[in-house]
């Protein structure tokens, strides 16, 4: 009884030695809104990718970073990786939300670890506007869908990428954003039909598919995909003008979905992973906060990450990444020193005024201190329509009115960085 009781302990020091945590990697590259997608082929080399034209590539788990392309009037939204050499990235397109995009290539390429990209020139059939997701699925095969406004496509390669076959998917829906396959022949993909988030499932390599989803509430998009085993998965769900995100659960592998509200309705989520069944994590891009659950999406815990995270990246049983403002590890090993948290007494940034607003409106935010203040607004899609105010100031209150007579209606975004203080308000532009 004795040795049985010392055995126990043992056992019971040891999992709390090795649970793992989250840490900011603080060398990561910040991006101007967020860091799109993130991809790893082993624990140590990976890439990363953001509208702003930036392909970046580590070889030490995240702990530096290179810059290997700054190309401006690409939007790179999605990156994926046979091996250390051949990989694939996927261009936005013009024509979608972000309107400083010029290049109309919608694919690119490398055969050297990402030093150089060429377009691929070797896509047949339906020609696609961009690329939102890639899921490489074998050392062969994969595929990728595009995109979020349209037109619809899905892209297929049996031979490692030598040659891509592209369907048409505009008549079934009109937006595409991610997807994932358990084998080079079953797999789902997921978007938007203009007022409803809407899930595909084939098991014939993309021959034929079904709709298994079809959220029975208006408003929203699926936007990302995470499936911690062969049979439970999770999808997340943009609110969108609807505000209403919540996330979409399967137990049998994709065939039918359930519907898992979160804490508050009024946000919208983008990013969503899972480490295993039970535990994972949804980001928010309003308000800029991140929900964890440990029961499968029954019930929902605010914790503190990365605010904006947009891709999860699980790559194996015990590490995971996410970027979106920066990047971060889940690992059992600590990997930088975490200070205690400062508080932010006396920092404000009010809800703009008017709110919904037809062409200006009016931002008002409090200072404490003095420090340099960045306050930009961006569109729905992340990218900056505004830059407010890009200043050292004295402490203070200050407001200013925008105007941005040009853009659609719609949901924007107004941040303020100033002395380590973030904070995020949604504004709403209604056209006459």
């Amino acid at each position: 009884m004795k040795n049985s009781s010392i055995l126990i302990v043992f056992v019971f020091t040891f999992c709390k030695l090795q649970a793992q945590t989250w840490q900011e990697l603080p060398n990561a590259p910040a991006a101007q809104f967020v860091n799109d997608d993130i991809f790893f082929i082993n624990d140590n080399i990976g890439w990363m990718v953001n509208l702003d034209g930036f392909i970046y590539k580590t070889i030490d788990g995240g702990d530096t970073w290179d810059t290997l392309i700054i190309q401006p009037g690409t939007a790179f939204r999605s990156i994926g990786f046979f091996d250390e050499m051949n990989g694939y990235c996927g261009n936005l397109g013009p024509g979608s939300w972000i309107t400083e995009t010029t290049d109309t290539i919608p694919l690119y390429q490398t055969h050297d670890g990402g030093t150089t990209w060429t377009p691929v020139t070797t896509i047949t059939g339906a020609p696609p506007a961009g690329i939102c997701g890639i899921n490489i699925v074998t050392d062969s095969v994969a595929y990728a869908v595009g995109r979020y406004a349209g037109p619809t496509v899905i892209l297929k390669t049996t031979d490692a990428g030598q040659t891509w076959q592209s369907t048409d998917f505009s008549d079934e829906t009109w937006s595409l954003i991610d997807t994932y396959f358990f084998s080079a022949d079953t797999g789902i993909v997921v978007g938007g039909n203009l007022s409803r988030a809407v899930i595909y499932y084939t098991n014939n390599g993309g021959t034929t598919w079904d709709k298994v989803f079809n959220n029975p509430e208006t408003g929203g998009w699926h936007w990302k995909i995470s499936f911690p085993s062969r049979n439970v998965g999770y999808a997340s769900i943009e609110g969108g003008f609807a505000d209403d995100s919540k996330v979409a659960k399967t137990t049998d592998g994709g065939l039918t979905w359930e519907l898992k509200p979160l804490i508050n309705p009024d946000i919208d989520v983008t990013g969503i992973g899972f480490i295993n069944d039970s535990t994972g994590w949804v980001g928010c891009w309003y308000p800029g906060i991140d929900f964890m659950t440990t029961d499968g999406g029954d019930s929902w815990t605010e914790v503190d990450l990365d605010p904006l995270f947009n891709r999860f990246r699980k790559v194996n049983e015990t590490t995971a990444f996410i970027c979106g403002e920066s990047v971060w590890k889940l690992t059992t090993e600590p990997v930088a020193i975490i200070e205690p948290e400062k508080t932010y007494t006396g920092y404000n940034l009010k809800q703009n005024h008017p709110n919904p607003f037809t062409d200006k409106t009016t931002i008002t935010y409090t200072i404490p201190e003095a420090g340099f203040v960045n306050l930009r607004v961006f569109d729905f899609g992340g990218r900056t329509v505004s830059r407010v105010v890009e200043a050292y100031q004295q402490a203070g209150t200050y407001s200013y009115e925008i105007d941005i007579p040009n853009l659609a209606s719609g949901n924007f975004y107004c941040k303020i960085s100033v002395n380590g203080f973030v904070q995020r308000i949604k504004m709403v532009m209604v056209k006459e």
